[in-house]
């Protein structure tokens, strides 16, 4: 009975096995399509790359080198303009303290002047008036 079993077996295997093989020439042959395709594929990949990608790559290349150098000459402006609003708040606070100091004490002290010169000539031209009436009476 085992020489029948194993006898039944080896035909099983064989028959399995002949009834693979045109499954097997079908899976090949499939293979052998999809990469013809994806070679197919590839070539319209690297044409569309070269033709349409690469160009706009090298544009935006090209863009970010142009915003590079403006925003490094907006940078040295905007340097130079800090410089020149430091100085221009230096000169201005240099000249408020010269007001403050110099101008403004000097101003104050001839204003001070003036008004005890107006006040004194107006006193002497009252009293003037005054020492004629007493000499005309």
């Amino acid at each position: 009975m085992i020489p029948a079993a194993v006898l039944i077996i080896a035909i099983s295997f064989a028959a399995a096995v002949l009834a693979l093989i045109p499954v097997i020439i079908q899976l090949r042959s499939t293979l052998k399509s999809i990469e013809s395709a994806l070679d197919d594929l590839n070539g319209s990949v690297k044409t569309l790359i070269s033709a349409e990608v690469m160009p706009l790559v090298g544009s935006v290349r090209n863009t970010m080198e142009e915003v590079n150098g403006i925003v490094a000459a907006a940078k040295t402006g905007v340097e130079k303009v800090e410089g020149t609003v430091d100085a221009v708040t230096g000169t201005v606070n240099g000249i408020n303290a010269l007001v403050d100091d110099k101008i403004r004490g000097s101003l104050i002290d001839v204003a001070a002047y003036l008004t005890g010169i107006k006040v004194g000539v107006r006193t002497l031209v009252e009293n003037l008036g005054s020492w004629k009436k007493k000499e005309v009476a």
